[in-house]
């Protein structure tokens, strides 16, 4: 199981730079942030800088459109997978419900726990997906593309013809709902991505919430109810820490 926060470099003593297995790629300086990849089965903590993060590549990446080289915007072809502890998986799901897309486009959940091959549907019957029936959400990568050796992430859209994961990319999928599947937008739905902000948001590319969420910035779990004290209610949204 992997959780993924960032950490401020400042607190790193960089004389240990072996000890926190720090890149020497990078030329880590104070104020840097650092995403850390942390495996509970291993005792070792993975650092990459923001940018690398941020670079990262993925392997289904495929616009939505019309086109040969596009994905189909089509109803009831595609199945959004999601797991609650995810942020960027709110993100999505929160989208879709939103702007009424979960008429025609279907959710899937993941269990909040991962096992050495990735996110399993164990909140399903038999902890099998009944639309993809699959145990795995990684047989859905591996359909996918039969040579895929990296780890299954969530929120993904699987093609629901094929079985495949058709789009993996976190941070922008909710802007591909937003412009792409307009169309089938409910009535009035929320203008989610309006035209007089897009110079601001594209710049953070839909990532507002990262490092304000409890799973990126490495608090402890009994520290996190902390954050709630700050609300004039008790237990705003309805959320228990």
């Amino acid at each position: 199981m992997a959780a993924h926060f960032l950490l401020n470099a400042r607190k790193i003593d960089m004389k240990n730079k072996k000890r926190y297995h720090l890149p020497d790629s990078y030329n880590y300086k104070e104020g840097d942030l650092l995403y850390a990849s942390v495996s509970l089965n291993k005792d070792k903590v993975v650092f990459i800088s923001e940018q690398e993060y941020e670079n990262r590549k993925f392997v289904f990446d495929k616009l939505f459109g019309e086109g040969p080289d596009k994905l189909p915007v089509e109803p009831d072809r595609y199945r959004l997978i999601w797991m609650p502890g995810c942020p960027h998986s709110n993100k999505a799901v929160i989208t879709l419900r939103l702007l009424g897309l979960d008429r025609i486009i279907s959710i899937g959940e993941c269990g909040v726990l991962r096992d050495p091959r990735g996110w399993v549907f164990s909140e399903d019957i038999g902890e099998v997906d009944p639309v993809l029936k699959i145990h795995y959400l990684d047989d859905a990568y591996l359909k996918g593309d039969p040579k895929f050796t990296g780890r299954s992430t969530v929120p993904a859209i699987v093609d629901v013809t094929t079985g495949a994961v058709a789009q993996n990319d976190p941070v922008n999928i909710p802007k591909y709902f937003v412009r792409d599947w307009k169309k089938y937008h409910k009535e009035n739905a929320p203008d989610l991505y309006p035209e007089v902000l897009q110079k601001e948001i594209d710049p953070a590319g839909f990532k507002r919430t990262n490092r304000f969420s409890p799973g990126y910035c490495g608090w402890h779990v009994s520290a996190q109810p902390a954050l709630f004290s700050l609300f004039p209610e008790q237990n705003p949204c309805g959320i228990e820490l």
